[in-house]
């Protein structure tokens, strides 16, 4: 992956679907294209997720279709430990979200800021 460029959030944390029973948190992206993520014990996941997505569209992606896969996901990243930190790339711009569904419907944003066109 050297000299690749990769827009949007680059550590963008959740966590895994199994770790939280009462809060779900989620993925919201506009036109990614791949995305690999890395365990708190640092292992990498199975392997990266690709999506492909209309231009001006949108996806949200929930912590359990990114570790068991989903309806328009290809790759999975599998069972990990802790939260996640997602390494995600686009040909184009992109905007990635990390929002945290809770049990009492509020949406909330965790996503970091000033973290865009990072190069790696």
């Amino acid at each position: 992956m050297k000299n690749r460029r990769w827009m949007g959030i680059v550590a963008c944390s959740f966590t895994g679907a199994m770790a939280c029973s009462v809060q779900a948190e989620r993925l919201g992206a506009l036109e990614p294209r791949n995305s690999s993520g890395r365990d708190e014990a640092g292992s990498a996941g199975e392997s990266a997720i690709e999506l492909q997505l209309a231009a001006g569209s949108a996806r949200t992606i929930s912590a359990s279709e990114l570790e068991d896969g989903g309806e328009g996901l290809m790759g999975e990243f599998g069972d990990g430990q802790g939260k996640w930190q997602l390494f995600v790339a686009s040909d184009d711009e992109l905007h990635v979200v990390n929002l945290l569904d809770s049990a009492t419907g509020n949406l909330t944003n965790l996503s970091a800021r000033g973290a865009d066109n990072f190069s790696e």
